[in-house]
This record gives C-alpha cells, structure tokens and sequence, in this order.
C-alpha cells in the first residue's frame, strides 16, 4: 500500500535525504523516516547517536497528523528537547519530519557532541587540577599581581 502525505494527502515518493532511503511529499517536501533511517541521520552527523541519547516529551495537540503506514494519529514531540517538533506513530512505524527538520536534527546532534566533548575535556581538565592540589597558574599569579591582592 502506498504512503500518504499527512499534510497534503499525495503519494509520497522513495528518495534519499543526506544519502538515506526516506519517502518523501513532492508537494510540502516533509519526510517519512522509519525508525533505523532516523537513527541513520543522527548517526550521519555525529557517528554515535546511542551515546547522545535525549528525552522525548510528547505534546498534546489538537491537529494530530495521521501516520502514512497505518493511518492512526501520532504524537508530536519536541526533539530532545530542542524547539524542533517532530510527529510519531505511537505503533513505531516512523517519524515525519517536515521540510528541513533532517538538516535541524543533524544541527542539533552536533550541538549535542561538542557538548559532550567540551564536558570531558572540562572534568579532564578538573581531575588534573584537583590531584596538583589547585596550585595557581602563571596566569593567576599575574592577575594577583597586578590587582594587588
């Protein structure tokens, strides 16, 4: 059975968003995603989209789009987190993202790993610290210097 658009009702067509399999509306240009096509994109931007796992917080709307496979309305939910709303089959069959909401998702996991890098670098820097006993740097001494403290 053919996959509906549930914005304008069309066929949606096979097509390929960052180089993944993606049913997509000619008309409003939104996507079908499955499951392991959405796990793809994340993992297309940051390589480990497991480790970066997020919430999903699901909104109560009155204007529920119906999923292309089996017609039930889906949940929209803000994507971890982020003011980014994405709409899915509760019977996970998949995920629809309107247009440029992939090239957001990729943003947003990008965002998610500097973050997390700058966090180990961060306790990294800490755990050297704490076991040189907090000893004032060059930089310290300097700035103690020249505000005479």
């Amino acid at each position: 059975m053919p996959l509906t658009c549930p914005r304008d009702n069309v066929e949606l067509r096979p097509d390929r968003i960052h180089d993944i399999s993606v049913a997509e509306c000619p008309t409003c240009h939104g996507a079908w995603f499955d499951l392991p096509a959405l796990e793809e994109l994340e993992r297309t931007a940051t390589g480990d989209a497991e480790a970066l796992a997020g919430t999903i917080e699901f909104l109560e709307t009155e204007d529920a789009l119906k999923c292309p496979s089996c017609g039930k309305p889906m949940q929209r939910f803000d994507y971890r987190a982020h003011n980014l709303q994405l709409d899915a089959c509760d019977a996970e069959h998949g995920f629809w993202l309107d247009a440029g909401a992939a090239d957001r998702v990729q943003a947003i996991m990008r965002e998610r790993e500097a973050d997390v890098r700058r966090a180990d670098t961060a306790d990294a820097r800490w755990q050297r610290e704490r076991e040189a006993g907090f000893k004032p740097t060059i930089a310290d001494r300097m700035r103690k210097l020249f505000l005479g403290r």
